[in-house]
């Protein structure tokens, strides 16, 4: 995507085949190791659990109504609390708890679905819901897309980047946040009011994750771009 400009129809589309072309998970490429020693440490959670509430709420919520167990299945995982030394860093104020999400159709339901010309697909999806201590705000992040749900965190958490070392480590953030593998991938500092994150190339496009700052450097917002690579 050109320098400047903000989401659009063609990003949209580009962002969606990727997805669909990589199974939603990979929008870099693989080829890079993962950590040595996993960063990120999961535990159930327990009994009473404060945020617990919050989270099924938001699952209930987002469970489609009227969803006949024939036709299509559902299946959700318990929650289980993430952390990793660059969250607890950057984001002291906040927890964060991850699911798997499948839906899919039976042989029943994929047949209607044809014949009918019904809209849905299969889904499977790493979810992970962010809970602010202090405010009890959540925010949703999804193992693909565009991302911009973490540009949220950063500004909720008034983030500053002022060094590739603390760029580095809100990729990290975000790698771990995300479950992706990509902490050794690059970054660039275009302008005062801009970095690129995780810098790759992938078929005909080069993707980055840019982090917009505000007039006191703190980040803005954030989102995942593609520039077509000539």
């Amino acid at each position: 995507m050109p320098k400047g400009m903000s989401a659009s129809a063609p990003l949209r589309a580009v962002a969606l085949a990727a997805a669909v072309a990589l199974a939603g998970c990979l929008l870099f490429p693989a080829r890079l190791a993962a950590q040595a020693e996993p960063a990120v440490t999961v535990a159930p959670l327990a009994a009473g659990d404060p945020d617990a509430p919050l989270v099924r709420q938001w699952l209930e919520a987002r469970k489609p109504a009227g969803l006949p167990s024939e036709l299509k299945t559902l299946d959700v995982s318990e929650p289980v609390e993430i952390a990793s030394p660059s969250l607890s860093a950057l984001f002291p104020d906040w927890r964060f708890f991850r699911v798997t999400w499948s839906e899919a159709f039976t042989r029943k339901g994929e047949k209607l679905r044809k014949k009918n010309d019904i809209a849905g697909e299969n889904v499977f999806q790493v979810i992970t819901l962010g809970v602010q201590r202090s405010s009890r705000a959540l925010i949703a992040f999804f193992d693909s897309g565009d991302y911009a749900s973490f540009g949220e965190l950063l500004a909720r958490a008034r983030i500053e980047i002022r060094s590739f070392a603390r760029a580095q480590a809100v990729w990290s953030a975000f790698c771990d946040l995300h479950d992706k593998p990509w902490q050794s991938q690059p970054h660039d500092w275009p302008d005062t009011r801009h970095w690129r994150l995780g810098e790759t190339s992938l078929g005909e496009f080069h993707y980055y994750y840019e982090v917009t700052l505000g007039d006191d450097g703190a980040a803005v917002s954030g989102q995942l771009k593609a520039e077509p690579l000539r």
